[in-house]
């Protein structure tokens, strides 16, 4: 009995020692944080900036391509396969259905807030005039808007950002340090490797935004400290060996956690290994991927309106200049600054090797607006009064050319959502009017023959959904035109199988196209819509 009620006494023990210990870094990082200069009011302002520029997620429900399956969607293990087993977490215990407005970008607009205090911190700044003005281009920049689209994404996203950003601040320190890097313990290691993992598994390219974080911050730090004279490049080397060492340590983490969560559901990465991946080409043609992905970052670091479905071209001439600026450093220190700014410029790029040098779709490109942001900020950081007015006269026209492209994004959203829905209500009133005793309550069987194409002249990001008309999207045509009838409130929608719908194509071939008479018909107790003479893969087999 005393054996016992000694085991259970130094049970107590360690429990309250490591609960002391949790207490004390607590305590130790608030007492950081004022000392770094967090404070409230600073938070609020950024929030504020950050409402303005997501207004229309927080009061719009925008139900383009796959909102209609996450809104439908009762088992949120499908993020499992795409080895995102954190936002599996977040849908299944935060936010059970993410497609909605308002509450999703709550979350995203505080995270894009403490994660932007955090981060300026780290590069040595303080919240000021100048991380005010430039904070939405970090906050509003295009790629973010292409990946925003997608409800379901958007609160494990900003969990992930929030901790990609603290990973910078805790692992780096506070930029005005006068120091390249801090002593960091085998308890905060761990920590930041924890967060990095989780950031990874709430959306992959995260990591691509912690490794542009790192050379930049890095840069900042050459930038302020002075000449090489009093930055060791042997120190230097180590603390990039270092990062690279944690950034392979959290990949490797969070392969483990991934492998065994896949394994635990029955699941695989089959969907992101066919997708994306082509190892083979980048191997087999080593030279040539590398010329595609520098023409790849010319058209996006240019703003071609390939990419954004506008042109944004004086992007390309705020990262030149500061290129030019950086390369402007003392001689002895512009190589090294120079090396870490390739850094920056490359990290967003790096899964592009994965892809044999294809375009990735925007969406994954969000690393693009720190590079962007961090041009800006390297712009104002200028010691002559007409250099820094120069500057906000140029950070001011970037501005208005970000909010020009993203309204574009809201005109098409908004354009290509109408016709949806115009579209579902004329094809649902055709459908009723072919019978006198149309029974709305009864099952409806219905197929879709075809795609309907739909564009407006407003822009869209690469591969992005802003003008994703469900009618036209991909193969699953039916599945999500009828997900998104039942959403709006169209029920009891039931769909033929594939041998049913193949065995339709001589009556398709006999009616006309829409919206022409006779484009919607009945045949037996099928409804036909024929949306164009081209068959779609299911009538094409």
């Amino acid at each position: 009995m005393e054996k016992h009620d000694n085991v259970i006494h130094s049970k107590k023990s360690w429990l309250y020692l490591a609960l002391n210990k949790v207490d004390r870094s607590l305590a130790a990082f608030a007492r950081q944080g004022r000392i770094d200069g967090f404070n409230l009011s600073e938070l609020g302002i950024l929030i504020f900036i950050g409402a303005v520029f997501y207004g229309y997620f927080l009061s719009t429900l925008s139900l383009l391509i796959d909102n209609d399956a996450a809104a439908l969607r009762q088992d949120p293990s499908v993020w499992v396969g795409q080895g995102r087993w954190f936002t599996y977490l977040v849908e299944k215990f935060l936010l059970q259905q993410p497609s909605v407005p308002f509450a999703p970008y709550v979350i995203l607009i505080i995270a894009f807030a403490a994660s932007y205090m955090a981060l300026i911190r780290a590069h040595g700044y303080i919240g000021s005039w100048k991380t005010y003005i430039i904070y939405p281009v970090f906050c509003a920049f295009p790629t973010w808007w292409a990946i925003a689209t997608f409800y379901s994404n958007i609160p494990a996203l900003a969990i992930g950002l929030f901790l990609i950003s603290l990973s910078a601040y805790v692992y780096f320190g506070a930029g005005f340090t006068g120091n390249l890097a801090i002593h960091n313990s085998y308890t905060r290691i761990i920590f930041v490797i924890l967060m990095l993992a989780c950031a990874i598994a709430a959306y992959q390219s995260l990591i691509l935004m912690f490794a542009a974080y790192a050379c930049g911050i890095l840069l900042a730090r050459c930038l302020r400290i002075g000449g090489l004279c009093r930055i060791s490049r042997k120190s230097l080397a180590m603390t990039l060996g270092k990062t690279i060492l944690l950034i392979t340590i959290a990949i490797i983490f969070y392969e483990i956690i991934n492998k065994l969560t896949q394994k635990l559901f029955d699941s695989d990465s089959s969907y992101i290994a066919k997708a994306f991946f082509n190892y083979d080409k980048t191997i087999t043609h080593p030279f040539l991927v590398l010329s595609a992905i520098l023409k790849e970052q010319m058209a996006i670091y240019g703003g071609s309106a390939k990419r954004y479905g506008a042109t944004l071209a004086i992007n390309g001439l705020v990262i030149g200049l500061a290129t030019i600026v950086i390369l402007r450093t003392h001689w002895f220190k512009a190589p090294v600054n120079f090396i870490l700014w390739l850094g920056v410029l490359l990290s967003p790029f790096i899964f592009h090797l994965v892809t044999g040098g294809e375009p990735l779709p925007m969406r994954t490109l969000i690393p693009i607006a720190y590079v962007s942001w961090l041009s800006c900020m390297i712009l104002l950081s200028g010691k002559r009064p007409i250099a820094i007015l120069a500057s906000i006269i140029l950070v001011g026209l970037l501005q208005i050319k970000i909010m020009g492209v993203t309204s574009q994004y809201i005109a098409s959203a908004t354009i290509v959502q109408s016709h949806d829905r115009i579209m579902i209500a004329d094809i649902y009133s055709r459908i009723g009017g072919l019978t006198d005793n149309f029974d709305p309550d009864a099952p409806l069987k219905m197929d879709l023959y075809g795609r309907k194409g739909f564009n407006t002249l407003y822009a869209n990001a690469w591969q992005g959904t802003m003008q994703g008309s469900f009618f036209s999207w991909d193969e699953d045509l039916l599945y999500r035109v009828t997900n998104l009838m039942n959403i709006l409130g169209y029920k009891n929608i039931v769909i033929p199988s594939n041998a049913e719908r193949k065995a339709l194509n001589p009556v398709f071939d006999n009616m006309s196209v829409w919206p022409a008479a006779g484009s919607v018909k009945k045949a037996g107790d099928i409804y036909l819509i024929k949306l164009s003479k081209v068959p779609d893969p299911v009538h094409a087999l």
